[in-house]
């Protein structure tokens, strides 16, 4: 699971892919010659719904994407990218649209996945395509703060981290969290 509203497991969102054979079409398996085409398509339509399921999350204004890439492997992209989305530090900045490169910093470092301040780089993605540096080569680099907030500022929110070990690569989806979240979440009883 790569998606995260308030790191809890949810009983109501959740998606089921059935192959049952009754439709009566040919079985796709591995080397079948649409098995890839398949496998995109599907990856296509759960990425798809993971991102609807975080934009409809309660009280959530944004949709945070985090990429990591540059993990020893597959297994630690995964576990720096959902620490870091999970993370309620890294939310809240977020939320206020404060890139405090330090709370990513120390959920990576929360997450076990292999990696060192010297190695990693920390990015924002700009809404005009471009990238803001916050992190690199084990110190803050000098960016302008108004470009960092501006960063933050949309609906959706990409920040890439490049951890510098190897070529593994994971994206996850979360909300930020907000005080809407916290007022839904405290006036009712199940």
């Amino acid at each position: 699971n790569m998606v995260d509203i308030d790191n809890d497991t949810s009983t109501n969102d959740m998606a089921i892919v059935l192959a049952n054979g009754l439709a009566g079409g040919e079985a796709i398996t591995a080397g079948h010659p649409q098995a890839e085409a398949f496998q995109k398509a599907l990856t296509l339509v759960c990425t798809s719904m993971a991102r609807m399921m975080v934009s409809d999350a309660e009280g959530g204004t944004k949709l945070i994407e985090m990429k990591v890439e540059g993990a020893a492997n597959p297994a630690d992209a995964r576990r720096a990218a959902r620490e870091v989305v999970t993370s309620i530090g890294v939310k809240t900045a977020i939320y206020g649209e404060d890139a405090n490169w330090g709370r990513i910093l120390a959920a990576i470092g929360n997450s076990g996945a292999n990696w060192a301040e010297p190695t990693t780089a920390l990015y924002l993605r700009h809404p005009d395509g471009g990238e803001v540096c916050l992190y690199r080569d084990g110190a803050p680099q000098d960016y302008d703060e108004a470009e960092a907030k501006a960063c933050l500022a949309p609906a959706e929110v990409l920040v890439r981290i490049d951890l510098g070990q190897g070529t593994g690569e994971a994206t996850a989806w979360g909300s930020d969290l907000t005080e809407e979240f916290v007022r839904l979440n405290s006036m009712y009883t199940t």
